[in-house]
């Protein structure tokens, strides 16, 4: 797992436990689940669903994103060097359209 998949995972989680926490204290909005009026509670109980949802949502997303290849392009100086790049990335199992590939072909010859 890339670093940047484990910072956005540990935010998209620590926002929601901020969340859930400005809510449910007694500091800030101090709601609770079985007491209080009818609005509060369904405020909570809105909470909870919102942040389990968002919670199921987020991180499924961020776990099955896939991640992409990053080519290094501050050293193509020749014809050469983008034809290995080209290479490299279908390897890598990067999709090309079918313009892409002809010109790959033209290329080689």
């Amino acid at each position: 797992m890339t670093p940047k998949k484990i910072i956005q995972l540990l935010l998209t989680n620590l926002s929601i436990i901020f969340a859930n926490v400005a809510v449910f204290s007694k500091a800030f909005l101090g709601l609770s689940l079985f007491a209080g009026t009818a609005l509060s509670m369904t405020v909570a109980w809105f909470t909870i669903v919102a942040s389990l949802f968002s919670f199921g949502y987020f991180n499924q997303r961020l776990l099955t994103q896939r991640s992409t290849y990053a080519l290094m392009l501050q050293n193509v100086t020749s014809l050469d060097d983008c034809v290995s790049i080209f290479e490299e990335a279908m390897q890598n199992g990067d999709v090309f359209d079918k313009n892409i590939m002809k010109n790959f072909v033209w290329i080689q010859l």
